[in-house]
């Protein structure tokens, strides 16, 4: 049976992998474990009101959100304080067989016009800082955004450096996009008032961020949806990794004894 409890860092679990949200700040979703590597630092939405005025991030409705546990691998949060909106997520985390280094996370967004008789101008960020294969890639990553056939995607790959993709794709397609070296694009959303992405869709290699925008004018007593949907593949594990790389170094000493 689902429930509800008052705090608010959640550990998601699904098969070989684990996803930690904290729903009371702005770290938001800062953990998505994949056969043992880490590949989350920060995920996490901001929204201004306007087109004026300053970006603020969920917990500025409030930092208790109204959190149901559906099973061990989704929840739902609903933000709101009494006034004019409201903002609901849920996180269903899909993971794969152990080894496999494939893992999904699927969220589902809806923000709404508690006003009877005004319309709500909406300017909905999303924020991503991902390091693919944990650490020590930290300076490898690579990422493309961009709409195709009226769906928005953000690729992240590891280029030369090594496998591991991470493809989210925003059924509803975003306004503006931007690519940056961290930490441009936060630090913009938290200190400029009325700041809008600036429309770069590329960078790397580097620690690359990303984010999407979505514009909307919400009617009055209406609610505004979005469908997201987050893939990892090819993610090796640590000790697939490391078997690698001993294959490698016991092939490399045995083609040079055979030449000495």
């Amino acid at each position: 049976m689902p429930f509800s409890a008052d705090a608010t860092v959640y550990t998601l679990v699904n098969n070989n992998s684990s996803a930690t949200l904290d729903l009371g700040t702005s770290a938001g979703l800062n953990s998505w474990v994949v056969d043992g590597q880490n590949q989350e630092n920060q995920q996490w939405y901001w929204f201004r009101i306007g087109p004026s005025g300053p970006q603020m991030d969920l917990t500025a409705i409030t930092t208790s959100p109204f959190v149901t546990i559906n099973s061990a691998s989704q929840l739902t949060a609903l933000y709101t304080n009494g006034g004019n909106y409201g903002v609901q997520l849920q996180y269903t985390l899909a993971g794969q067989a152990p080894g496999s280094g494939n893992s999904g996370l699927t969220e589902s967004v809806r923000v709404f016009n508690y006003n009877a008789s005004s319309t709500l101008d909406l300017h909905l960020f999303l924020y991503s800082d991902f390091t693919l294969r944990d650490g020590g890639y930290t300076s490898d990553q690579y990422v493309q955004e961009g709409t195709l056939s009226g769906v928005s995607t953000s690729t992240q790959t590891l280029g030369n450096f090594g496998v591991g993709t991470n493809n989210f794709t925003a059924i509803t397609p975003a306004t503006l996009f931007e690519v940056e070296p961290y930490s441009q694009t936060r630090t913009s959303l938290t200190t400029v008032n009325g700041y809008n992405l600036n429309g770069t869709t590329s960078g790397g290699p580097g620690h690359i961020t990303w984010a999407m925008q979505w514009d909307k004018t919400i009617n009055p007593s209406s609610s505004f949806n979005l469908s997201l949907l987050d893939n990892m593949t090819n993610v090796p594990e640590p000790s697939v990794v490391a078997l690698a790389l001993v294959g490698l170094s016991i092939g490399f000493f045995k083609k040079n004894k055979k030449r000495a």
